[in-house]
């Protein structure tokens, strides 16, 4: 997904497609859209009605891959993976496997 240089993208949401605007600003990424807003709401009334995008801006919950190269946004950090990535990523990635540890206790959640 790309986003234009008015800083929109759209999303693909329960084949809705809904308009979403970007902005960097305090050293942190917000977004924000009134079709994700309206079209995913918290139906349990029990907990405050916190929009969706103001819930994404709180947690900073979304990964973003900035034009700088070599760097992504996570979380509301900025990091430089050790690995390459994107059209630096080497075909030969068995490396990466290695790095992947099995857990017995996440096979009895398997849906």
């Amino acid at each position: 997904m790309s986003i234009s240089q008015s800083r929109r993208f759209f999303l693909l949401v329960n084949d809705i497609k809904c308009s979403v605007e970007i902005e960097f600003r305090s050293s942190r990424y917000y977004l924000s859209s009134s079709d994700l807003d309206n079209i995913c709401m918290n139906s349990d009334s029990s907990f405050d009605s916190e929009s969706l995008t103001a819930f994404l801006n709180r947690t900073q919950s979304f990964r973003i891959i900035p034009r700088t190269a070599g760097y992504c946004y996570s979380h509301g950090q900025f990091y430089r993976p050790g690995v390459n990535f994107g059209s630096e990523l080497s075909e030969n990635v068995e490396h990466l496997l290695s790095c992947l540890v099995p857990i017995s206790e996440a096979q009895k959640n398997v849906l």
